[in-house]
């Protein structure tokens, strides 16, 4: 149904709130220096893995991008198409109902900790159950948001991701860049722009730092030196703690 609204508009007060920030001062600053209208197609979803898309053949390619896959199979076992609707509608209505309290239980205390907050608000189970139909299953912003826009005029992508690939940092150059390189096939242009905005400074006040982050950034660093036609933004003092 959200699909069937989607439409044009135009930079406002009232339509800009929801858009990429990143895109909009990009855009802006291009349509200025070039005098014409820029457009952004906003195709993205908080807390997803690269591994969310691309297709699940890309991910069968390589050795080391197996993990994914193994994570949602095993997840899955067993369970009918039925079960995990069911299962992952009952996780949303909780979630929601979660939501409302943690809202709540920041306004009343700003500062309060994270542990205190599953205290007072009770288990936090984002990002839900892993099957059929959660979105961060790999392959799964692929197909049902990335798939509906190929391939669309575009001159160039913006990307801003890697926080949750940060289990498996080892791998995240290997997954990037073949995530590059299926868009720009679908996309029917291989040498389209791709612009990185590399991890901010973060950790949350009362977590361990695996120190991961770090590691995600050099990955970054290096599809930039290592892949043509792309870009990245550098922005290590961007970040504020404790705050995502």
């Amino acid at each position: 149904s959200a699909e069937r609204t989607n439409n044009w508009k135009c930079a406002s007060e009232e339509n800009s709130g929801e858009w990429s920030a990143v895109a909009y001062y990009a855009a802006k600053a291009l349509s200025e220096k070039l005098g014409v209208t820029v457009g952004i197609i906003g195709c993205n979803l908080g807390g997803t893995s690269a591994s969310c898309w691309m297709p699940r053949a890309d991910l069968e390619e390589y050795a080391s991008l197996r993990p994914y896959l193994d994570d949602y199979d095993n997840a899955v076992k067993g369970k009918t198409i039925e079960e995990m609707i069911r299962e992952y509608d009952e996780y949303v209505e909780y979630h929601t109902a979660w939501e409302k309290r943690m809202q709540k239980c920041y306004q009343e205390i700003p500062d309060v900790k994270w542990a205190e907050v599953l205290e007072i608000c009770g288990e936090n189970r984002y990002p839900g159950p892993m099957n059929i139909k959660s979105p961060f299953r790999p392959a799964g912003t692929y197909e049902t948001m990335l798939q509906r826009v190929m391939p669309y005029t575009i001159r160039g992508f913006w990307y801003y991701q890697g926080e949750n690939d940060d289990m498996r940092p080892e791998t995240y150059y290997t997954l990037l860049t073949a995530m590059i390189k299926r868009w720009r096939h679908d996309f029917e242009d291989d040498t389209m722009p791709f612009i990185l905005h590399q991890l901010p400074a973060f950790c949350y006040e009362d977590a361990v730092d695996a120190k991961n982050w770090c590691r995600i950034r050099e990955a970054q660093m290096d599809v930039y030196r290592t892949v043509k036609n792309t870009g990245i933004n550098v922005i290590l003092d961007c970040g504020e703690f404790a705050n995502i």
